[in-house]
């Protein structure tokens, strides 16, 4: 419940800070100096949650779940492929396929969970996750995938936003001019 909790906090306070300041930031200031702004306001931020984090010590990111799951996760996805039905073995065979290729890719080193998790998620959770479950005092190494990972996040993210913003404008350019 604990894990449930914290992301359902994590992800609704970084839904509105993604998606209206970000956008609204994009759109006040301009591409280049609203993201620049908000991909500072991100690197802040994620380095207090991630301090945060490391000092409580509670795993609410479930980040040792995640670690049993890159363990277990192709057994469960070959329990998927063994049903008796093969009406079961139909519904469940894309989502285990695609499970099954997500952990082969978190599972090859740390450099493609860097990526994938960068893109995905967000610089915090690529930090906590690539500590493997251990807490205390960051080290140099954290701090650079910190920086790293938010380089990476809000690159990919700003080219998003600027895409999305772009085509609202657009849309609303087309229909209301």
């Amino acid at each position: 419940m604990q894990v449930v909790g914290g992301w359902g906090i994590y992800l609704t306070l970084g839904w509105f800070y993604d998606y209206l300041l970000w956008g609204f930031m994009v759109l006040w200031l301009g591409n280049l100096w609203g993201s620049l702004i908000c991909s500072v306001g991100a690197l802040v931020i994620n380095l207090c949650v991630l301090i945060w984090y490391q000092k409580k010590g509670i795993d609410w990111l479930g980040v040792t779940i995640l670690e049993e799951v890159k363990e277990r996760g192709h057994q469960w996805a070959a329990n998927l492929y063994r049903h008796d039905k093969w009406y079961e073995k139909w519904a469940t065979h894309s989502f285990a396929k695609a499970f099954q290729i997500l952990l082969s890719l978190l599972n090859k080193n740390d450099i493609l969970a860097f990526l994938v998790l960068s893109i995905w998620q967000d610089s915090f959770i690529t930090t906590a996750f690539l500590r493997h479950g251990r807490f205390g005092k960051l080290e140099t190494r954290d701090y650079l995938i910190l920086i790293t990972s938010t380089i990476v996040s809000v690159v990919t993210w700003s080219i998003g936003m600027i895409l999305i913003i772009q085509a609202a404008k657009f849309g609303w350019s087309t229909v209301f001019a």
